[in-house]
């Protein structure tokens, strides 16, 4: 049996990827007796949830109608966030 660490770890991996069939079987076990890892599965998987639909609202530019920000805002959030990873795409040297 994993431990409470090893089933963190599992959690977030299968987020990302397909677990292996004990893998699977493993997690399922262990949540069903583990409550503080329940929640923990509970709360990545609304977290994912929620970044997901942030980026399929920020993909539609669902944002635009009635939003609060202005375009001038958006504008400079947009090249604050293309700044920023320009930098750290570049090992976090400035070009």
């Amino acid at each position: 049996m994993f431990n409470c660490r090893q089933i963190a770890e599992m959690a977030s991996r299968s987020l990302d990827e397909k677990l292996s069939l004990w893998q699977r079987f493993n997690l399922i076990m262990h949540v069903l007796m583990c409550k503080l890892c329940r929640g923990f599965l509970r709360d990545i998987r609304r977290i994912q949830q929620a970044c997901q639909q942030l980026a399929k609202r920020i993909n539609e530019d669902d944002c635009s109608p009635g939003s609060e920000l202005s375009q001038e805002g958006r504008e400079r959030i947009r090249t604050a966030v293309r700044d920023y990873t320009r930098k750290n795409d570049a090992g976090g040297r400035e070009e």
